[in-house]
């Protein structure tokens, strides 16, 4: 990265939720905080590693409404969070009221510190990062946290991810390198793959190395639709005797 001074856009509850589930530490009064606590933590470490001008923690709103009426089943059925936990603290609750007491006990936290939250009804995290990042900081780095791959798309030049996971900025070569396919193709192929972190069930035995194999457009800058991808495959069923031509036409 250049010395210009980033955006830092945090995944407010991606964030909140690794540390609810590596950080077990208690309150005085016996409660679970770890998630708080290690919330604030991972803030301190990202502010002093980026140093940037200003700061954005993005919180879920409720969830897209408009995705649901077209999916039911989006998000549903989610597994619960597993605790990693030693014997140690075992006994540790893994409640649904303790974590959204320690979410909100660290949107509170935060309004001591010179740090933006932002919260839009019905609107997911992810489109609000988004958002910004594309539109209101066009001349500005982005330095976007999250463990979501959803973020890939977004990414070029001169808007990166830090992954908390990886521990290091994920950008559009690492990508390329890492799936076959560019950013710029990366929500297409999605379409078919589908993601089960979010219950949208894809293309049986379709993964991202089968996709640039077959269709190496998707390995282009340019942008690639899911009709242009539905075309080629009409086209070359007619030649190939390749099953996953025609089960992409169903």
């Amino acid at each position: 990265m250049s010395d210009q001074k980033p955006i830092l856009i945090i995944d407010g509850l991606n964030l909140f939720a690794r540390s609810y589930v590596v950080v077990p530490v208690m309150s005085s009064q016996g409660h679970h905080v770890g998630g708080s606590v290690g919330f604030i933590r991972s803030l301190n470490m990202l502010v002093r590693k980026f140093n940037p001008k200003k700061v954005y923690v993005c919180w879920e709103g409720g969830g897209s409404a408009r995705r649901r009426q077209i999916l039911p089943e989006y998000k549903m059925n989610r597994k619960p969070l597993k605790l990693n936990r030693s014997k140690i603290y075992e006994d540790i609750p893994n409640t649904k009221e303790n974590f959204n007491h320690q979410v909100a006990l660290v949107t509170k936290l935060i309004q001591y510190i010179p740090i933006n939250q932002l919260y839009v009804p019905e609107c997911e995290a992810d489109d609000i990062i988004g958002y910004i990042a594309r539109y209101c900081f066009k001349e500005d780095e982005i330095v976007i946290v999250s463990m979501d791959q959803d973020f890939h798309q977004l990414l070029s030049p001169r808007i990166r991810q830090w992954s908390p996971s990886l521990k290091k900025l994920v950008n559009d070569t690492y990508v390329f390198e890492k799936y076959g396919i560019t950013v710029e193709n990366f929500v297409t192929a999605r379409c078919f793959i589908g993601d089960s972190s979010d219950n949208i069930s894809g293309i049986k035995g379709i993964g991202f190395k089968t996709l640039a194999k077959r269709f190496p457009e998707l390995k282009s800058n340019d942008f690639v639709s899911v009709n242009d991808i539905i075309k080629l495959c009409e086209q070359r069923s007619k030649n190939s005797n390749l099953k996953m031509y025609k089960m992409y036409l169903k």
